[in-house]
């Protein structure tokens, strides 16, 4: 059972808001809600020609196997069921007690890119190993990740003989598998279902029995997503003892419970199930909401779970619209990223156009890259100016540095004007004195150059203390931040 709607998705497959899709909820409903069956909610690129033998691809994302007293849930034993992940990898996620490729197993490989947020990740039957990939479109894509799968690869008649269960089990682990409602129809049933379709020598095949189960439901149950089995304490007994409509999830349960009673361990798994049709020729398959859906599954020693679902033969339900096949190839293309070709397939015209965006992007950065080192520069030049007088014993320095400091101030000598004049047209007294100190080394005055570091030192002193008496003190920390200052200073 796999109920889809007709809500068509936007021209893009862009899921809106902040939309989760899970299949971690397995309650019983008697009507189950539609809406928006047809929003993707991913792609899957496979990267191996791999044809289903039931003609569906299943992605399995969770498992269902501990009975609480009305329906299944979650395992809480450890080493059961962990062949389902229980989150995203990070980098490389190898899942636990996963098949290993065979006789009857090829190990594929796929991409899945995720439209809507999930809480773990999903993969083709049977995954082996999860890896986070590159998202090559974020704005489009939630998440991307490879997975490798051990998928069947064999027909049913490969599968018999085998025996149910792991060996690696201990008798607690089978009885988990093997629990059901205390009912004693379920084993009546099942025990007739058994004598009615298997010859006496092969009843006690396994995978006999658990295809047996799964026919007769297609055959004897009705497919609806309305139903009147919610309320009852046990609503699968409801449904297969009553008029036998439902949906995905009491199929998988009633097949579990009919597949327990004969011995076979078994549990139901939730994900994804595509027909092989929607695939129209391509290797991405786009998944929707709708395609969300439960199914039993059977143990079976060395080849691992096996799917056994059920397809009911009635319906109720109108029959689900196929994937645009143009949305499947554009989000296949995004996928791979891969730049689409217009809807007309004619070459992209607007090339040049891209390539003038993407070098103005790089030279924007290249620029700003520029602007900001040449401001650090400025700065570090600013403050060695400003360090090198306390350094070094020399009028010119100190002189320099006052200029820069009036610099800042907005204050510089004008062209064709003496430092004297200059000095005269400042009106600060220490500022004076060094301006005859810096002229008097320029001439070769004996004094000018005998002046020692401590009369440099306070006239610099001075000087500051005149400038604080003189000007605003926002103006002078104004001035201090402005990196070019000194190039005023004359």
């Amino acid at each position: 059972g796999k109920p889809e709607g007709k809500h068509k998705p936007d021209s893009h497959g862009q899921v809106r808001g902040k939309e989760r899709r899970d299949n971690d909820n397995l309650e019983f409903r008697d009507q189950e809600q539609n809406k928006e069956k047809q929003t993707p909610v991913a792609v899957v690129l496979l990267h191996d020609d791999y044809s289903p033998p039931t003609g569906i691809y299943y992605f399995r994302q969770g498992a269902f196997s501990q009975f609480n007293g009305r329906r299944l849930i979650g395992t809480t034993r450890d080493g059961l069921d962990k062949d389902v992940s229980a989150g995203f990898p990070v980098d490389a996620l190898e899942v636990p007690n996963a098949p290993q490729a065979g006789a009857e197993r090829a190990t594929l490989e796929s991409t899945v890119a995720l439209l809507a947020d999930h809480t773990r990740p999903f993969g083709l039957e049977s995954p082996v190993e999860f890896q986070a990939a590159q998202n090559p479109n974020p704005e489009r894509f939630r998440r991307v990740y490879r997975v490798v799968s051990s998928a069947l690869t064999g027909d049913f008649m490969t599968l018999l003989g085998r025996a149910s269960g792991d060996p690696r089990w201990s008798p607690d682990d089978r009885k988990e598998y093997l629990a059901l409602p205390s009912d004693p129809r379920y084993s009546e049933l099942a025990k007739k279902i058994a004598d009615e379709q298997l010859a006496p020598e092969v009843k006690d095949d396994p995978m006999l029995k658990a295809w047996a189960i799964s026919d007769w439901l297609g055959k004897e149950g009705t497919y609806s997503l309305k139903s009147k089995h919610a309320a009852a304490a046990d609503p699968t007994g409801d449904f297969l003892f009553g008029d036998k409509v439902g949906y995905c999830v009491h199929f998988a349960h009633a097949a579990t419970y009919l597949m327990r009673s004969l011995g076979v361990p078994a549990r139901v798994a939730t994900g994804y199930a595509i027909e092989e049709s929607a695939r129209q020729g391509g290797s991405a398959i786009l998944i929707s909401s709708g395609a969300a859906h439960a199914w039993p599954e059977v143990y079976l020693d060395g080849v691992g779970w096996v799917i056994v679902d059920v397809q009911p033969q009635r319906t109720l339900d109108p029959a689900p619209e196929p994937p645009d096949a143009d949305l499947q190839r554009l989000l296949g293309q995004l996928a791979r990223g891969v730049r689409p070709l217009p809807p007309d397939g004619s070459p992209p015209g607007a090339q040049w156009k891209d390539l003038l965006k993407e070098f103005a992007r790089w030279t924007g950065t290249q620029v700003g890259r520029a602007i900001v080192l040449a401001f650090v520069a400025m700065y570090l030049i600013k403050l060695w100016r400003f360090v090198a007088p306390q350094l070094s014993a020399s009028a010119r320095l100190a002189y320099r540095a006052e200029l820069d400091r009036l610099a800042e101030l907005g204050i510089s000598r004008k062209r064709g004007e003496s430092r004297e004049a200059f000095a005269g047209r400042v009106r600060l007294p220490s500022f004076e004195r060094l301006t005859q100190l810096h002229v008097g080394v320029r001439f070769g005055s004996q004094r000018a150059l005998q002046s020692g570091k401590p009369e440099l030192g306070a006239l610099a002193s001075g000087a500051r203390s005149e400038r604080a008496a003189t000007f605003k003190w926002w103006r002078r920390v104004l001035g201090a931040l402005v990196p070019w200052s000194f190039f005023k200073a004359r």
